[in-house]
């Protein structure tokens, strides 16, 4: 009997694993920010509101205008302010990107399908820092 207990935990736990980042589709509703850089932001890549995650990015597809149609997929137990604004932000110099919901102050929400205003762009670091350094380069001269 101890061994039947021990398997069924070291499944259980084998099953968590695997499955763990795959959420139920049906407990969803999807909105769409057009962005214009979405530098380090991939499929899959977190989505949060207040710091608390809420939802994952389902695709990023480009448009002839050059833009990119973000399509997420939030929580359907979360509302979200129908003027609300995304913003991508680095997790970390180290780690990837996260795509934030900046709520807004409307009393009417958004519901499936419903598209983002406004959207800010990524921040390249990498090239903030260079302008940075060159702007400390020139001041030294």
């Amino acid at each position: 009997m101890r061994y039947v207990i021990i398997v069924f935990a070291i499944l259980a736990i084998a099953c968590g694993i695997m499955c763990g980042g795959h959420k139920n589709e049906s407990g969803y509703y999807t909105l769409v920010g057009n962005i214009k850089r979405t530098d380090g932001l991939s499929f899959n890549s977190r989505v949060l509101l207040s710091g608390q995650d809420v939802g994952h990015i389902e695709s990023m597809t480009l448009r002839d205008d050059y833009t990119v149609d973000v399509r997420i997929r939030v929580f359907d137990w979360v509302k979200i302010p129908s003027d609300s604004a995304t913003a991508i932000y680095s997790e970390s110099l180290l780690h990837g990107k996260y795509l934030a919901i900046l709520p807004g102050g409307s009393e009417e929400y958004m519901k499936d399908g419903d598209s983002f205003e406004f959207s800010q762009n990524s921040i390249n670091l990498v090239r903030m820092i260079s302008a940075g350094a060159e702007m400390l380069k020139k001041g030294n001269q």
